[in-house]
């Protein structure tokens, strides 16, 4: 309720300025000055009633003298009290004469925390400090290091206190030198980024002392002008503060759990999504109740008056903007990033412009007839949201305590369970899905970590391959059981419900060679009765086939302690009350603090529970591996990790709570003259993920041939689609509108014995061959058991594919029978993925 207000301006205004500058140490300055800028109405204002307390306290001092020195006891207490109340003064101001001090207190440990663990402090170096994230060590003495700055903030800490006490009692003298020495201590070895921002406040301070000294503090105001309220200010200006809390605080971010609440379970003691509703309504009650109570309370009148008017004026602001100029940005993934475009047309920021200005002409209006009852109105309005609040509060969490992934996610297991079955005497086939992982990264993931190579030997790559569709839902049944299930053939069997479809595709292969002698083990397959959840139970009645979930965050307990800060939920907490904020201001800030979802922050994109879920697998398949000596064995595992994306740095490109890539910085790669364009955070992100997913398939292979496993193995790691990201030139055809890369997916194939070195297949190729790979010479002449038509290539050979790069992956988005798919988006492909010619637009 205190600190976090103020870390946010600070990460706020930090994050503008070296968004400009690209320098922390400017960066520091310009935090400095603003905030210091911003906050100096608070301190001249606590000057005053510093002041007006020396002057109390001088003008009773003989008579308190007289009055202790004369009586004792009871007595003394008495002729005390009422020697107080007939100067209108109370004993507890004397604390008046530490209100610098204290609100000094809270600005420090904000700037403590913010900029202690600012990352883009280290190793960056600003006028003779050599790194920013450390002590500055700016003079050696021998093997020892003396830190400058703590040194030089006492020293212009020390001066600013000598010339703001200089006509005090001793008490403040020794109070303000002790303070400055306090900090000193406090701040000796802390990073060379904190003390130096300290510093500039000191110098800042200094200067305000010399010039305030030099303007005496004028007998008015100094003089009582700090009571409180009158004239109704109080009423108005608290309720409509009450008001911006609960909406902003906890009706904003409850409209996003209350739809899905399951999204945002944490295991262990995260487990209750609803603690984002109090972490973001103790955020918004500090902000506008605590730190705007500070401002009111220390204001005189007039500005008391203009206050409590603004605030009404903001609290229906906000209103009319959440309801009224409210947009589908596409889908808020579980980080509250919108998957399509966050913006306002022009027009649409002229009208939102145009209803706050009337808002703020009516209440003007208003207030000088109605105080009254426009108070009482919003006292109606507080309560009523606040009782709405509280009952969806409630709801939710009783919803969410009901549900079996609750229940799960309470019990961590302390170690993982192998559950991936393979034979060490029979067959073995892998068919692994790595969700939109990119065909197009892997010679550069190549180039960049040589050492891979080794563990995907005996594999053949398949850059051109294509993916019937651009998203999950629409991907996955081609990808699963062959050309039968493309997107387009699929809405070809209109009479026939999606879900039967659906689940006709993805019990294809677990049929086929349950039939054919094999255990199958099916991992986490995503869409099962056509629902986002996925079902498994659609498998229960195929014989020997288990069908288990592992991804569903059981083992994030198990990630290391690193990886566990990392997951810290501060940052969703964060991004909950900033996306709130964002929704109520005016449409024309909404884009600059939405920041590509960022939210003016610099840290990195915050990682979702989804990615630790998958994340954790993926590392740990080796773990998660039962080797036996029995039937010939098929192993399904549907990964998310590469979906979900994160940013992760080399160059061990693991889960980390720090981040050291600079996502600003243009990372573009190049082999044989054609570039990967890295240039943005969508770009880097999901390359550095698809770089540690193959790392971690890399160590599971080498794994496989430790275990004598890798010969009698066939693996098909293949993805269901890939991403528009426009990082490949040869890929982007404007002319029809498509960046192909999102329907660009990895196929990668290792087949029974191969080996020697990774090679590349320029065929023309889809991922609704992975399943024709998967069965080749294990099933003969495999039928569809659902359809009784032959599960082959033949289609692709019939004339160009029909493909759709649509991203409507929601099952909520698409009729009963058929995928919703636009028909602008369907488009026709043959022979060569790069090649322009082949492309065209479906007629």
């Amino acid at each position: 309720m205190i600190i976090q207000p103020i870390w946010l301006l600070l990460e706020f205004v930090f994050k503008t300025a070296y968004s400009v500058c690209n320098d922390p140490g400017i960066s520091i300055i310009f935090v400095s000055l603003i905030v210091n800028i911003l906050v100096l109405p608070l301190y001249l204002r606590s000057d005053a009633i510093q002041e007006e307390e020396r002057v109390k306290q001088k003008s009773m001092e003989s008579w308190i003298r007289h009055i202790r020195k004369t009586f004792k006891g009871d007595e003394r207490f008495m002729m005390l009290s009422e020697y107080y109340r007939q100067n209108d003064y109370q004993p507890y101001y004397v604390l008046r004469s530490s209100l610098s001090l204290l609100l000094q207190i809270p600005f420090f440990i904000a700037a403590y925390k913010f900029l202690s663990e600012l990352s883009v402090l280290h190793g960056a170096s600003f006028c003779g400090i050599a790194d920013l994230g450390l002590p500055d060590a700016m003079v050696h003495v021998g093997s020892v290091s003396i830190n400058v700055l703590p040194v030089l903030m006492t020293l212009v800490n020390l001066a600013s206190s000598f010339i703001y006490t200089k006509n005090g009692t001793m008490r403040e003298k020794v109070q303000t030198a002790a303070t400055a020495l306090i900090f000193m201590v406090l701040l000796y070895n802390s990073p060379a980024g904190l003390v130096f921002y300290w510093t500039l406040n000191n110098v800042f301070s200094l200067a305000k002392n010399i010039i305030m000294k030099a303007i005496p503090v004028s007998d008015k105001s100094a003089r009582g002008e700090n009571h409180i309220g009158g004239d109704g200010f109080l009423g108005i200006w608290l309720a409509s503060s009450s008001f911006m809390t609960i909406l902003v605080g906890a009706l904003i971010p409850l409209s996003i759990l209350t739809a899905s609440p399951l999204e945002f379970i944490k295991r262990g003691k995260y487990a209750d999504p609803t603690r984002y509703v109090y972490t973001s309504t103790a955020t918004a009650f500090g902000l506008f109740i605590v730190w705007g109570g500070v401002l009111f309370f220390l204001a005189n009148p007039r500005i008391k008056k203009i206050m409590s008017r603004i605030c009404l004026v903001a609290a229906l602001s906000f209103l009319v903007d959440y309801m009224i100029f409210d947009r589908n940005f596409g889908i808020l993934f579980e980080d509250l990033k919108f998957s399509e475009t966050f913006s306002y047309a022009s027009h649409e920021k002229i009208l939102n412009i145009f209803f706050i200005l009337n808002i703020a002409f009516a209440l003007t209006v208003l207030l000088k007839k109605r105080t009254k009852a426009l108070t009482t109105a919003m006292i109606v309005l507080c309560v009523s949201a606040a009782l709405l609040a509280i009952y969806q509060t409630a709801d939710t969490s009783v919803r969410v305590r009901k549900s079996d992934k609750y229940v799960a996610a309470l019990d961590t297991p302390t170690e993982f369970s192998p559950v991936l079955k393979l034979s060490r005497t029979g067959k073995n086939v892998v068919f692994l899905v790595l969700d939109k992982a990119i065909g197009g990264y892997l010679p550069y993931i190549m180039q960049d970590l040589p050492e891979l190579a080794g563990s995907f030997s005996g594999f053949t790559y398949y850059p051109n391959t294509v993916s019937f569709a651009g998203c999950t839902s629409q991907g996955i049944p081609a990808m699963y059981a062959g050309y039968e299930y493309s997107a387009w053939n699929i809405n070809q069997r209109s009479d026939e419900s999606l879900k039967d479809k659906m689940n006709e595709a993805l019990r294809l292969m677990p049929e086929l060679f349950s039939q054919n002698g094999y255990h199958s083990t099916i991992c986490d397959v995503p869409y099962g009765n056509f629902t986002d959840d996925g079902d498994l139970s659609i498998f229960d009645d195929i014989d020997n086939c288990d069908a288990v979930s592992i991804e569903n965050g059981m083992y994030s307990g198990m990630l290391d302690e690193e990886e566990q800060k990392a997951t810290d939920p501060t940052r969703q907490e964060h991004n909950f009350f900033c996306y709130s904020l964002c929704r109520v201001m005016p449409l024309a800030l909404q884009h600059i603090f939405y920041d590509e979802g960022r939210y003016s922050s610099l840290s990195r994109a915050r990682v979702t529970n989804e990615f630790v879920n998958h994340y954790v697998v993926l590392k740990h398949l080796s773990e998660l591996t039962d080797i036996t000596d029995g039937s010939d064995e098929l192993v399904v595992l549907h990964n998310d990790m590469t979906h979900e994306g994160a940013l992760l740095d080399p160059p061990d490109y693991l889960l980390r709570s720090y981040s050291v890539t600079d996502t600003s910085v243009d990372m573009s790669k190049e082999i044989d003259g054609r570039v990967m364009h890295l240039g943005n955070d969508d770009q880097i992100r999901d390359y550095t993920t698809n770089v540690s997913a193959y790392m971690f398939v890399a160590k599971w292979l080498d794994y496989l041939k430790e275990e004598g496993l890798y010969d009698n193995t066939r693996i098909i790691i293949t993805a269901d689609h890939g991403y528009g990201d426009r990082q490949f030139d040869d890929l982007i055809h404007d002319d029809i509108d498509l960046d192909a890369e999102s329907i660009n997916p990895l196929l990668l194939v290792k087949d029974f014995g191969s080996s020697g070195e990774l090679t590349v297949d320029d065929s023309f190729m889809s991922n609704a061959d992975a399943p024709i790979l998967a069965m080749k010479d294990i099933i003969n002449d495999p039928v569809n058991p659902a359809t009784g038509n032959p599960v082959d290539d033949s289609r692709k050979y019939e004339g160009p594919l029909i493909v759709n790069a649509s991203r409507k992956g929601i099952t909520a988005n698409h009729e009963k029978n058929t995928f919703n798919l636009p028909d602008s988006r369907w488009y026709t492909i043959h022979d060569n993925i790069f090649d322009a010619a082949d492309w065209a637009v479906y007629e």
